[in-house]
This record gives C-alpha cells, sequence and structure tokens, in this order.
C-alpha cells in the first residue's frame, strides 16, 4: 500500500462497488491478520453503509443517491480511456470535502463492469 496501487476485493457477487468502499474506510492495519483482497476482511462491517434503493451492481449514475445515503463519504471514479491510452474521470464527487473520500478505478467493457479501490500514495 506504500505504492499507488489498487486493491482488488475478489468477490463472485455483484457488490464490487460494496468491497470497494469497504476496503478504502477499512484499510488493513495488521498485514498478517487480514488479507485486503478477501472478501471476508470487509464482511464485519456490510452494515456500515446504506445501500437503500441502489440497486446492484452500482452504475455512475447511483453514485450521488450512494453519497446522499452515506453523507461522511465522497466518491470519486475514473477508467481506462482507450482512445488516449490514459485515464479519464466518470465521476467526481462536489463533496470531497466530506471525512472519507474514496477514490475508485471502474474497470470495464461491453459485457461488465467491475470497481477496485484506487489507494493513493502516503
Amino acid at each position: 500500500m506504500r505504492k499507488e496501487a489498487v486493491i482488488n476485493v475478489k468477490n463472485n457477487d455483484e457488490r464490487c462497488f460494496e468491497w470497494a468502499i469497504l476496503s478504502g474506510l477499512y484499510p488493513p492495519t495488521d498485514k498478517t491478520k487480514i488479507n485486503p483482497f478477501r472478501v471476508s476482511s470487509y464482511t464485519k462491517y456490510r452494515d456500515t453503509l446504506n445501500f437503500d434503493g441502489i440497486s446492484f451492481p452500482v452504475h455512475l449514475k447511483d453514485i450521488p443517491k450512494f453519497e446522499k445515503q452515506n453523507p461522511q463519504i465522497s466518491v470519486s471514479v475514473i477508467s481506462f480511456d482507450d482512445d488516449s491510452k490514459g485515464f479519464s474521470i466518470d465521476y467526481l464527487s462536489p463533496k470531497r470535502h466530506r471525512p472519507h473520500h474514496i477514490n475508485l478505478l471502474l474497470i470495464q467493457n461491453t459485457t461488465t463492469q467491475h470497481y477496485v479501490h484506487r489507494v493513493p500514495k502516503n
């Protein structure tokens, strides 16, 4: 996590947005006791987020609703831009001043999408 990297929580459900948010809110403090890539590292925190009325997988248009229902959290999302071979900003929260700001990377193709938590440099 000392590098700018991502945490890809390996899940078999459509809740990758939830797992990515939780991995940003509850980073591992002791690497011998928690594996940041496992869903089991975050299941005890599931009830801390409000997803009322938000379906999975979470779409970009639903992020403002998530932020409204979780007033301590803001989210920004970037994705790969094939045309420029760089990144594009898909969602930039207007509420970035909140206590918890989570940066996500959205990996997608024509049939699927997957969010991972982008860990900033320390």
